[in-house]
């Protein structure tokens, strides 16, 4: 899955990006107030900034990622031209700020499944984050990508059914999970 999103035009990706934000629009109400988590792309991750400014523009807070100890997140807010701090694994968060806790949260992905599993890197990060606010407060879970990214069936552990995503948007509309949390 990496070497194919590799391969991938920036062409290709920029319009994805743009069409999945659009999708999203079309999806999601939302209300201001309402706290969307995102993150930067990292190599060809997809680019989620689109759904993020439009989110913004829309009357949403933002928030970024933060890699933590014991291999989970926390959300920073973010707006655009914030300062930023380069964290473990290049991934930038925000210099400033306390914790907030998103009513959406926004994750890159490898691939999914119907289901609403998600293939990520392999560190549990999201799925250690989702579990977290779940227990906390209703949230929604939103995966995007490129449409060749689903897959008929994904590899499970037991973690895997507490993180499963609500939605997974892509270029050609969003895909309603079949979720049970």
């Amino acid at each position: 899955m990496l070497a194919r999103r590799a391969e991938i035009s920036p062409q290709e990706r920029a319009d994805a990006a743009t069409a999945v934000a659009m999708e999203f629009q079309k999806l999601i109400t939302l209300k201001s107030g309402v706290i969307l988590s995102g993150f930067f792309s990292v190599g060809f991750e997809f680019d989620c900034m689109p759904l993020m400014l439009s989110a913004r523009k829309a009357g949403a807070a933002l928030a970024l990622p933060r890699i933590m100890p014991k291999r989970t997140l926390m959300f920073l807010p973010w707006k655009p031209g914030d300062a930023m701090t380069e964290g473990p694994l290049g991934i930038p968060f925000p210099s400033t700020g306390n914790e907030i806790y998103p009513d959406i949260v926004i994750t890159p992905l490898l691939a999914f499944d119907d289901e609403g599993r998600r293939l990520g890197y392999g560190g549990g990060y999201y799925d250690r984050a989702i579990e977290r606010l779940r227990a906390m407060k209703p949230i929604v879970t939103i995966g995007v990508a490129q449409a060749w990214q689903k897959l008929d069936a994904l590899p499970v552990e037991d973690h895997d059914h507490q993180a499963r995503l609500d939605f997974v948007i892509t270029e050609l509309g969003p895909v309603h999970c079949r979720t049970s949390h």
